[in-house]
C-alpha cells in the first residue's frame, strides 16, 4: 500500500443478495495503473485508485464498485463460510509464543514458571518482566486467572487516560471473561472489557478502548460513530481488520 486514505475516502453499498450494507474504502496507489477492486480475507472491501487519476475519485470508485456488486457479494459469502483461524494449542502454549503484554509505560514480558504452592504473579510497571507462577496440572486455569488479574490492573487506568484525552466521561469500568465481544458500553457510561484485550498490541488495545468510548457519544455504529472514532484513531479501518483476525486466535482461551 503506497498511500493512506482520509476518512472521507469511503462509501457504502447495499448488496443485492443479502441487503447487507458494506463500507468500501478508497486507497490511492502510485504503482496502480488502473482501478482495482479487492475483497480481503478480513472481509474489508477496497478500491485502489492510481495516484495520477484525474476526475471525481469518489464518484468513479462508486460506479466501479456498483458494476461488480454480484462479485463482491459472492466473495463476502465465500469468506464468511471459511473457518476462522484458531490457535492450535492451549493458553499456556499461546503465551509462551506470545509472552508480551502492554502496560501503561512499556511492553513487558510474561515469565511463566511452575509452582507447587499457590499461583501468583508479580507486576511492577517499571520492570521488563512479569513473573507468573502456575500449577502444572492447572496451568491454563491459573494463567487465565493471572491475566485477568493483570487486565484489571492495566485496562481501567488506560481507559480513563484515553477518556480524558477524547473528552468523554466514564462511570464505571469492569474487566470480565467475555466470549462474544471485546467490550460493551451502556448509556449510563458503564464500560465492560474483555481480559483478552491486554494480550493485543498496544495500538489495537487502544482502538478497542476508544471504540467503547465513542459509544459515550453515539450508542450505535452510525456514520457519526465511525467518523468520531476515526478522528481519535486515524487507522481505524486497519485496526478493526487486525482485531477481527486476533479474535479467532484468542476466542477459545
Amino acid at each position: 500500500m503506497d498511500a493512506g486514505t482520509d476518512f472521507s475516502d469511503f462509501f457504502e453499498l447495499k448488496l443485492p443478495a443479502s441487503t447487507r450494507v458494506v463500507r468500501v474504502k478508497i486507497v490511492r496507489s502510485a504503482r496502480a495503473r488502473r482501478m482495482i477492486l479487492s475483497v480481503r480475507r478480513d472481509a474489508s472491501v477496497v478500491v485502489t485508485v492510481p495516484t495520477r487519476f484525474r476526475g471525481n475519485v469518489l464518484d468513479e470508485s462508486r460506479i466501479f464498485a456498483l458494476k461488480n456488486l454480484d462479485w463482491i457479494d459472492a466473495r463476502l459469502e465465500k469468506i464468511a463460510r471459511e473457518p476462522a483461524p484458531r490457535f492450535a494449542g492451549t493458553l499456556a502454549d499461546y503465551l509462551r509464543e506470545n509472552p508480551t503484554i502492554h502496560g501503561p509505560e512499556k511492553p513487558q514480558t510474561l515469565e511463566i514458571d511452575f509452582t507447587r504452592a499457590r499461583p501468583f504473579f508479580i507486576w511492577r510497571s517499571w520492570e521488563d518482566v512479569v513473573p507468573v507462577r502456575v500449577r502444572a496440572e492447572h496451568s491454563d486455569a491459573d494463567l487465565r486467572a493471572a491475566i485477568l488479574g493483570l487486565a484489571k490492573r492495566l485496562l481501567p487506568p488506560r481507559t480513563l487516560e484515553l477518556a480524558e484525552r477524547c473528552g468523554v466521561s466514564v462511570e464505571k469500568i469492569s474487566v470480565r471473561d467475555q466470549r462474544s465481544r471485546w467490550g460493551s458500553c451502556t448509556a449510563g457510561g458503564n464500560i465492560s472489557l474483555n481480559w483478552r484485550i491486554v494480550l493485543l498490541p498496544a495500538e489495537i488495545r487502544d482502538h478497542v478502548l476508544m471504540h467503547e468510548l465513542a459509544h459515550r457519544r453515539h450508542m450505535n455504529h452510525s456514520d457519526d460513530f465511525w467518523e468520531l472514532l476515526h478522528s481519535w484513531d486515524a487507522q481505524t479501518f486497519e485496526h478493526d481488520a487486525d482485531l477481527r483476525n486476533a479474535w479467532g486466535f484468542l476466542l477459545d482461551f
